[in-house]
């Protein structure tokens, strides 16, 4: 199992101390649970910014074990290759699995998942994306910039589910567009394994 950098980074959140035992040990379960459909929760004892990290990453980690649809022993496998890898203490690791063994909520994340697959695949959502247009802007002087000269990109797509007239159009900076980049090619990545995944089936 392949995870995206942002959830590697948020599992590598759990090394550090900010986080104690019995705090990861309430925040797995609940991100099970609320994975598996049971309401929302509150960790008041970890800063905002790793409490989004760490419960993105065992949102996915979950996610994608399930993913699998194997045998529970499979899938804590892969679960307990993934958190080796970041380095996690032996207790951390028995933590999150422990968490994503809990009572029949594996088998309803996996039926959840199940019919996310049934209901997408009754509905044709894919849109080909036909031509890409983007263009250099750049601004001398403004009252809204700082600075004396900023570059902006105009970027506007099309598809084929859109008239020539109706594109997607946005502007960024090159921070930004650098960021879009980045973000599409894990798209990608994600969008080939699964696609491998599922021809191996």
């Amino acid at each position: 199992m392949d995870l995206c950098q942002d959830a590697v980074d948020g599992l590598k959140v759990l090394k550090s101390s900010r986080i104690d035992q019995s705090t990861l040990d309430e925040l797995a379960k609940k991100v099970m649970s609320t994975l598996a459909g049971d309401g929302e929760f509150k960790v008041e004892s970890v800063t905002k910014a790793d409490l989004k990290l760490v419960t993105l990453s065992l949102g996915l980690l979950f996610t994608e074990a399930a993913r699998i649809n194997s045998s529970l022993a499979d899938e804590v496998s892969t679960i307990k290759s993934v958190l080796e890898d970041v380095e996690l203490s032996t207790d951390t690791i028995s933590c999150i699995i422990k968490a994503y063994e809990m009572d029949d909520l594996r088998d309803k994340l996996n039926d959840h998942l199940r019919n996310l697959r049934i209901k997408n695949s009754s509905i044709d959502r894919r849109r080909r994306l036909l031509d890409v247009d983007w263009r250099q802007e750049l601004i001398v002087k403004s009252k809204n910039v700082q600075h004396k000269s900023q570059v902006n990109y105009l970027i506007s797509l099309r598809t084929d589910k859109e008239d020539n007239d109706e594109r997607l159009t946005f502007k960024c900076t090159l921070e930004q567009l650098q960021d879009l980049v980045y973000k599409v090619r894990e798209c990608a990545k994600v969008v080939e394994q699964t696609l491998t995944s599922e021809a191996s089936k």
